[in-house]
């Protein structure tokens, strides 16, 4: 987990891992936004954590849980203002959605493929 914003300051971009390196067998992330919200002497702080999706072998892992690949039923984005959107994991334990500032199509299309793989 790395802090990207406290009071207004940005540290810095990441890039996932190319589709090339997935054929590889490497495992293939994408970045989400965690925000995390205080009260302190009555006044409220927001903080930015950029954390990251992975998906590796049969299983995708999150900074607090991991789904196994027939346990996630579909996958979807919704993009909204600007580059930002949410990446919803369609499990048969619910809806997960996960903030991110980039389209997250090259993990969505990874996924497929293990899926599919997976299946056979």
């Amino acid at each position: 987990m790395r802090l990207l914003k406290d009071s207004g300051k940005l540290d810095g971009q990441y890039f996932p891992v190319s589709m090339n390196e997935r054929k590889h067998r490497m495992p293939i992330s994408h970045p989400y936004i965690k925000i995390s919200r205080n009260i302190k002497n009555n006044i409220q702080h927001c903080r930015e954590f950029e954390e990251e999706l992975v998906l590796s072998g049969k299983k995708i892992t999150t900074a607090s849980d991991h789904f196994h690949l027939d346990e996630i039923l579909d996958m979807s984005y919704k993009p909204f203002s600007g580059n930002s959107g949410f990446l919803y994991l369609h499990t048969n334990r619910g809806l997960y959605s996960f903030h991110t500032r980039m389209h997250p199509h090259k993990f969505m299309q990874a996924y497929r493929q293990s899926k599919a793989e997976n299946s056979k």
